[in-house]
């Protein structure tokens, strides 16, 4: 593995597989679940992987364009919903905040498993469903509490995410309403563990390992006090970051 190829999300990710005794061999065949316009699935395979990527819509990007024409990236078909490859063929699946946005948990666990190998490993690592500030809309605590009354006191306020800024209030709220209610999905921890364990073997949330490998200055200070206190670790799944691990 060609390390100096990564990015640090990706030193992240592969470091808590590893950090969790699971052996990544040189050429595994990866998965970026999610892949956008593939910026994940180039450097995975400048490093040595054979690395593919999906997502329910490809970005319109020369270099999504590129990978796409060679197949290497792939858009997910919907009706009925199914990952664009065959059974078996990942050693490993990745995803970065992702999960929050799967409206069809059932459907997508079933397709994870299915091109999942026997003995292979998932890793996806998704906001809690109490973060303070949802991470799309920048509303306190619109991942659970979606009313149009809130979402507009807080538009009226000036809360805007990038792409809102000059916009009326009500307008803002409107759009917001609308995204979380057909975009994002947070599903409850003890829900997703359970939806997971259907399908497969084993099924951890690993933060600790996650904030172990993670290098930022606010991760270091975050895994010292949860090892103080490590009875606080739900709060921080819930509130903050979720990384769950899967094994077929």
């Amino acid at each position: 593995m060609l390390e100096s190829a990564l990015t640090p999300r990706l030193r992240v990710q592969l470091g808590v597989i590893a950090a969790a005794g699971i052996k990544i061999p040189d050429g595994a065949r990866i998965l970026d679940l999610g892949c956008g316009e593939g910026n994940t699935v180039r450097a995975l395979r400048a490093a040595g992987f054979d690395a593919w990527g999906c997502d329910v819509a490809l970005r319109d990007t020369d270099g999504a364009r590129e990978l796409s024409a060679h197949g290497i990236i792939k858009e997910i078909r919907m009706q009925p919903y199914r990952l664009p490859f065959d059974d078996g063929e990942f050693d490993f699946v990745l995803s970065n905040e992702v999960l929050e946005h799967v409206m069809n948990y059932e459907d997508f666990i079933a397709e994870n498993r299915r091109v999942q190998k026997i003995g292979g490993t998932s890793l996806h690592i998704f906001p809690g469903p109490w973060t303070p500030i949802e991470m799309h809309t920048f509303v306190p605590l619109a991942a659970i509490h979606r009313s149009f009354p809130w979402l507009w006191a807080w538009a009226i306020v000036g809360v805007r995410n990038e792409f809102q800024r000059g916009l009326a209030a009500r307008e803002v709220a409107r759009r917001n309403f609308n995204y979380l209610r057909s975009e994002t999905n947070y599903v409850l921890t003890r829900d997703v563990r359970r939806m997971f364990g259907r399908k497969f073997a084993k099924v951890e949330f690993r933060e600790d390992l996650f904030l172990k490998v993670s290098t930022s200055g606010r991760a270091k200070l975050v895994n010292g006090i949860l090892s103080l206190f490590p009875f606080l670790m739900p709060v921080y799944r819930n509130f903050h970051n979720r990384v769950l691990i899967a094994r077929a």
